[in-house]
């Protein structure tokens, strides 16, 4: 979510240090709130060597897991009827039930 402003001023910064920077993030996530998409400039223009994550490591649960895996390759019908499979998936119309269920779930 880094902007070109703000790489800018993070890299004068480092200089002035004599340290290290290592980026670290996924452009397919979140854009930079600010102009220019600092991440996604550099890759592009291969002014940096970067590599990417290939397996998904989080979800320990497997069904969770397969899920992560049909949302991230746009399968997200497989993804959410999986979910609905399990119970994970809740439909509550109702404002005032749909608030009072979520205050008994995070208490």
């Amino acid at each position: 979510m880094v902007s070109v402003p703000q790489l800018c001023r993070l890299v004068a910064f480092i200089a002035e240090r004599g340290c290290r920077l290592v980026l670290c993030g996924d452009r397919d996530q979140h854009s930079s709130p600010e102009r220019g998409e600092a991440i996604r400039i550099l890759q592009d223009s291969h002014s940096v060597r970067s590599v990417q994550l290939t397996e998904t490591f989080r979800p320990q649960v497997p069904y969770l897991k397969e899920t992560v895996l049909d949302l991230k390759a746009h399968r997200r019908k497989e993804g959410y009827e999986r979910l609905d499979a399990h119970g994970d998936i809740i439909e509550i119309e109702d404002p005032f039930e749909l608030r009072e269920a979520a205050v008994e779930l995070h208490p």
